[in-house]
């Protein structure tokens, strides 16, 4: 009797609402925090979440709220992860928050619910892991102990040639003593992406793609005299963000693009993650980190041949490409895509036509690109930097490294070093203008 004294268009307003509401349990399937292992190496590094210390030690799981203010040392709606251990460089990472689909979707059948899980987070979802391979600080006493420790290792070597056997290149690191040059290129631009952890569970991480980006950088700004504001950096790139840079296969003209000074600029594009061959039409394709089909590439991936026709457009003044990824279907952490043909990177002509343009590319054919674990990097990425630093070209006997040099010296060590470490085959390829100098000392 009462419920009939209600005006039916209250009742109907009131059951909306209620309906309205109950979806809004994204709140009820996510919630509005969610749990992150954090892990680091070495482990038992103090972990701080947007700048606040969460009394975690690495590694262990932490709760992180979804819905996040901006703060100090992160931007609305990211999560900065700063891991510090005594005697390592301290290292920060970022994750960008992205929208629980499957919620969005529910939230469209009742559009009020929206609003409330937009405001409370739980529509968000962050990575489920963070990982950080902390970077030992250079020592004093280290360096003395090196030096004075020299001497006798040649007198050995002199009477036991036998010793030269152990190769003791592997045991340079390429994050300390960068080499400093006073040249200054104003108006080099480069593009950085590292691409280490994918949201599929399917699809395994790329260790020290971030450590691979991350002193890439260094050697930009400090050996090639790049400013670190013309430096576009992207850690963990989705589609949108390929296309926002280099363009789709409509048009050419995005953010790189617009910010290249006609025959001025010198334009460097690095990117370390995954790559991997369309099993639809057999091209490459670099991966995005929330690519959810592998098997999907043409619709999920940034296709090989849109990145080298873009970059032909580019009125620049020299083009370097360094592209740390395998296109083999396999990886170092597993295998990306069952029975798949390995395809073999050939850049279109109308790029390779440009004067002063070079690709280097990690691995060949069916080849899988290897780590470096005890470097924290990856194999390839190691010795670049490592050439660059000097044994390209015997630490400073001449002033220059040319692109041929360089060449040289990756291919007498990352094939040997592969073979060496996982009784396998990497060979790296560079296509181009060997014939360029790539630094001036």
């Amino acid at each position: 009797m009462f419920v009939r004294l209600i005006p039916r268009s209250f009742r109907l307003f009131t059951v909306f609402l209620v309906l309205s509401l109950l979806p809004s349990c994204a709140t009820i399937f996510s919630g509005t925090s969610q749990s992150v292992k954090v892990i680091s190496t070495p482990k038992d590094a103090k972990v701080y979440l947007n700048g606040n210390d969460t009394g975690a030690l690495t590694n262990s799981r932490i709760k992180i709220n979804r819905a996040v203010r901006s703060g100090p040392e992160n931007y609305t709606n990211e999560q900065a992860y700063r891991i510090e251990k005594e005697g390592y460089s301290s290292t920060t990472v970022r994750d960008r928050r992205k929208v629980n689909g499957l919620a969005l979707a529910l939230d469209f059948l009742f559009p009020p619910a929206i609003l409330v899980d937009f405001l409370n987070g739980s529509i968000y979802k962050y990575r489920r892991r963070i990982r950080a391979n902390l970077i030992p600080e250079p020592s004093k006493e280290d360096s003395t102990t090196f030096i004075a420790s020299q001497e006798p290792e040649i007198k050995v070597e002199e009477t036991e040639p036998v010793i030269i056997a152990e190769p003791e290149v592997l045991e340079e690191s390429v994050d300390v003593d960068i080499p400093e040059t006073s040249h200054i290129n104003p108006d080099a631009i480069a593009v950085i992406i590292g691409n280490e952890y994918y949201d599929n569970p399917d699809i395994p991480d790329v260790n020290y793609a971030m450590e691979d980006m991350q002193s890439m950088k260094q050697y930009l700004i400090k050996t090639f005299g790049f400013r670190e504001g013309n430096i576009i950096e992207i850690s963990n790139a989705s589609l949108a963000d390929f296309n926002r840079v280099f363009g789709n296969s409509e048009n050419y003209q995005a953010r790189l693009y617009n910010i290249v000074k006609p025959g001025i600029s010198d334009v460097f594009v690095y990117y370390s993650g995954h790559g991997a061959p369309s099993t639809e039409n057999n091209q490459g394709f670099l991966v995005p980190v929330e690519c959810q089909d592998i098997s999907l590439l043409q619709f999920e991936g940034y296709q090989l041949n849109t990145l080298f026709d873009n970059l032909a457009e580019i009125p620049y003044n020299s083009l370097t490409i360094v592209l740390d990824a395998c296109f083999s279907g396999n990886s170092h952490n597993g295998a990306l895509i069952k029975q798949a043909s390995p395809i073999y990177i050939e850049p279109r002509m109308k790029l390779l036509n440009k004067e002063n343009t070079v690709i280097f590319s990690s691995s060949s054919g069916n080849q899988i690109s290897s780590w470096y674990s005890k470097q924290s990097h990856s194999l390839f990425t190691y010795y670049f930097l490592r050439g660059i630093k000097g044994a390209a070209n015997n630490y400073g006997s001449k002033s220059e490294l040319s692109i041929d040099e360089l060449s040289s010296y990756l291919l007498e060590n990352v094939p040997y070093s592969a073979r060496r470490m996982f009784n396998r085959t990497q060979t790296p390829e560079i296509i181009g203008d060997k014939n360029r100098i790539l630094i001036n000392y």
